[in-house]
């Protein structure tokens, strides 16, 4: 059973402040101290996203904050976590303790420069040390604080929320609210769990009506199942929770997390051939015989092999068409030089609508990543992986938006494409072959690409 447990703060985010809060500059708080913003204040930008001086906003979080001119990057160090923000960039570097490990994530709003200050965005900076935002409706303050307890229209709620790395259609979801009524009289609130899609769809998974009687206390699951999905991708989950008064339902709080959950309407274990869903033809393609006997299932693997003596190859494409959405595939590439392995998308007539992974099937590891659209091809480069793909299993993903396309490797962010988008549906496809822009070596023995799952 895959479970979110969240404990909600009552409380609504910053970034739903009506245009009239945001004009009259909202006062912000950390804890019960008033942040000193002086001449710089706090500005809304055109997507409604609030910004904070870097500065002012540093010092009172007591982050370290550094200003790199040369590289045009801001620097913040707060609770173990470093944050590198390029000016006008829509992508941040969040670095864990020593480095030991990173990952871009995507901005709603870049930092910015404005009247010779910089300008962070506030619910960004704030979320990643850890730090709750809080809009206070009766006065239109914006308050920070450690998310312990959190009071407000006579609630007190506390907040956490720790998602499973991924879910399927039909897999459990459940949400834990813990809530304490202040009020001597009995009171109703609803609660609602929402999706939301990366292109902003909402859609609601369960609602529930909790009755409290007077000083209660209690903690409140909502369970639910993951529905069918019409596109796999990255889901942020949304709780809305609302009052009832005299049969009225009055709105206390949204709240919308950054942490994001990857959800996969498929997960191909390849226990077995799935003649249903796949397909192993024969061509040739440049130098390359593709041959059915060279793809095979064995011990819940997709194997591949690149036969000895020969240039021949294999490859596996899916009878399905398919769309936006995540792609992500678990393998270990021969080691065959001179060949290259792909997981692609990919619809005839050739450069009218295809994205690619390749790699080279040497201990070098070079990858590339590319995409076609209407005769047009992407102007990416080889990048070398800092592993040897052939001598253990890496997860590789592709992840397809209507306005991008991002690349990663065991979870990184390598390559994001924002030019050459195709915007048909196509087939999901795996192969390795002998190119005729290498030198067309004849392995010694066989070699084979070893594929542990397929996930879309």
């Amino acid at each position: 059973m895959k479970k979110i447990f969240v404990f909600l703060p009552i409380a609504v985010l910053f970034l739903f402040l009506a245009p009239q809060v945001a004009e009259a500059f909202p006062r912000l708080f950390f804890e019960e101290r008033e942040i000193a913003f002086g001449e710089a204040q706090p500005y809304l930008d055109e997507s409604s996203r609030l910004l904070v001086p870097l500065r002012s906003m540093g010092d009172a979080l007591g982050a370290r904050v550094e200003w790199l001119a040369v590289e045009d990057t801001a620097i913040l160090e707060h609770s173990g976590k470093t944050i590198r923000l390029k000016r006008n960039s829509q992508l941040a570097e969040v670095v864990d303790i020593g480095g030991a490990s990173s990952e871009f994530q995507l901005l709603d709003s870049p930092a910015i420069l404005l009247n010779n200050r910089i300008m962070v965005p506030l619910r960004f900076i704030s979320e990643v040390f850890g730090f709750l935002v809080e809009w206070q409706k009766d006065t239109g303050n914006i308050r920070l604080s450690n998310p312990s307890k959190s009071t407000v229209f006579g609630f007190v709620l506390s907040t956490d929320f720790q998602p499973e790395a991924e879910y399927y259609p039909g897999g459990e979801i459940e949400v834990s609210l813990e809530i304490k009524n202040t009020n001597p009289e009995d009171r109703e609130i609803i609660a609602e769990l929402w999706l939301l899609d990366y292109q902003g769809r909402e859609s609601l998974l369960n609602t529930e009506k909790i009755t409290l009687r007077g000083s209660e206390e209690k903690t409140v699951s909502l369970k639910t199942r993951m529905p069918e999905l019409e596109q796999s991708g990255r889901f942020s989950p949304i709780l809305k929770i609302f009052s009832l008064e005299n049969g009225q339902k009055r709105e206390l709080s949204t709240r919308t997390w950054r942490e994001e959950i990857l959800a996969y309407r498929y997960r191909e274990d390849f226990l077995r051939f799935n003649k249903s869903l796949w397909n192993s033809s024969e061509f040739i393609l440049e130098r390359t015989l593709f041959q059915k006997a060279n793809v095979s299932v064995k011990n819940g693997l997709l194997m591949i092999k690149l036969p000895e003596g020969t240039l021949n190859g294999g490859e596996l494409q899916s009878k399905q068409l398919h769309g936006y959405g995540t792609y992500e595939i678990r393998m270990k590439i021969p080691r065959a030089p001179s060949s290259i392995t792909g997981f692609f998308l990919y619809k005839a007539p050739c450069f009218e609508s295809e994205i690619d992974i390749e790699i080279y099937n040497e201990r070098n590891g070079e990858i590339w990543f590319s995409a076609y659209s209407n005769g047009e091809k992407s102007s990416s480069k080889p990048q070398k992986l800092s592993f040897d793909p052939s001598t253990d299993f890496h997860n590789y993903r592709i992840e397809y938006y209507p306005e991008r396309i991002d690349f990663l490797v065991d979870n990184k962010l390598i390559h994001s494409e924002k030019n050459i988008i195709p915007h048909r549906e196509m087939y999901l496809l795996v192969n390795t072959w002998y190119p005729e822009f290498l030198l067309g070596k004849v392995p010694d023995e066989d070699a084979y690409l070893m594929v542990e799952w397929i996930k879309y």
